[in-house]
């Protein structure tokens, strides 16, 4: 057996996720889930599957163009989405003093090559020379220009605290790890994030994304809208960072 071939049917395909892990987490055991083959299937055999399943000649390297990061040589799929581009990607980048930390999911440095980093309290210091960390007027136009019912002014972006536009986050999101259309190549997957204590949370299930220093976006598998909220003062979680071109 090998890793990320769940059903033992010897490729790796979507069957080995949709039919194996899914149904299977929370249980313990030899099974056909456990892409890590670690005794337990759970929301980290996800992250396995996806890794194995990209470097699979089923499974080839994404279209577009691709940016490299001169401080450490990762290379990141970008796309342009009306006037502005965006890395399609999660940053990888591990960002040094004097910035906070930043944590792979679940602790598991793997992890960082596929899902990015999560970066501790805000983003800052993460994106590259000629891409900046995004501010909230960045996010809004990028939400308005995708969405089908809320265009680029619409004071629907202007909202916080709740989710926001018709289908934004529907069209922004994977299409074949939740519930996205993809419509844009923008990518948004389902990575979870680590909460203030520490916890690893919603892999498969929801992310986040931070903005404007210490802000956030938040997409789930149940909402088609995009969650806009503002850091608490006492809270300290670590989320993803997109970054936008200059």
């Amino acid at each position: 057996m090998m890793a990320g071939d769940a059903d033992v049917d010897g490729q790796i395909d979507n069957k080995d996720k949709n039919d194996f892990s899914i149904p299977e987490i929370g249980q313990t055991g030899y099974l056909p889930g456990d892409y890590n083959m670690d005794g337990v299937v759970n929301s980290t055999d996800f992250l396995v599957w996806q890794a194995s399943a990209g470097s699979s000649e089923q499974f080839p390297k994404l279209p577009g163009e691709y940016f490299t990061d001169p401080r450490d040589g990762e290379v990141y799929r970008t796309v342009q989405i009306g006037d502005q581009v965006w890395m399609a990607e999660n940053m990888r980048y591990n960002r040094v003093y004097p910035y906070p930390a930043s944590y792979c999911y679940a602790n598991i440095p793997e992890y960082c090559d596929i899902a990015g980093r999560l970066y501790y309290n805000n983003g800052t210091g993460v994106c590259p020379s000629g891409w900046h960390y995004p501010t909230d007027d960045d996010w809004k136009i990028l939400e308005g220009t995708v969405d089908s019912q809320y265009g680029v002014g619409d004071p629907e972006w202007d909202l916080w605290g709740e989710y926001r536009g018709f289908d934004a986050g529907q069209k922004l999101k994977n299409s074949g790890q939740w519930n996205g259309t993809d419509d844009f190549g923008f990518n948004i997957m389902p990575y979870g994030y680590r909460a203030t204590g520490g916890d690893f949370l919603d892999m498969g299930f929801a992310t986040a994304i931070w903005f404007s220093y210490s802000d956030y976006r938040f997409f789930t598998s149940t909402e088609n809208g995009i969650y806009k909220g503002a850091k608490p003062g006492t809270s300290h979680p670590a989320y993803y960072v997109r970054c936008v071109k200059d």
